[in-house]
């Protein structure tokens, strides 16, 4: 069902199943922590632009303002 979404299209970022869960994960374990790499392009817009962890709480401000309200 998700296999044509953004995410899905990537092979190397998403997995559907068990088995391919599976291998995936064998995959990542027996990779140096220094030897993994984002499948995702850095550049990519599924990812957060700012990348600093603060998406949540720069979506409740959004949601916030959205309503008229300062929040204060």
């Amino acid at each position: 069902h998700y296999r044509k979404t953004p995410y899905g299209l990537n092979k190397k970022a998403v997995t559907f199943g068990y088995n391919e869960l599976k291998a995936k994960v064998i995959e990542m374990r027996d990779m140096g922590s220094d030897t993994y790499k984002t499948p995702i392009s850095m550049n990519s817009n599924l990812l957060d632009p700012f990348r600093d962890g603060k998406a949540i709480g720069r979506f409740r401000e959004l949601l916030i303002s959205a309503n008229g309200d300062s929040g204060k």
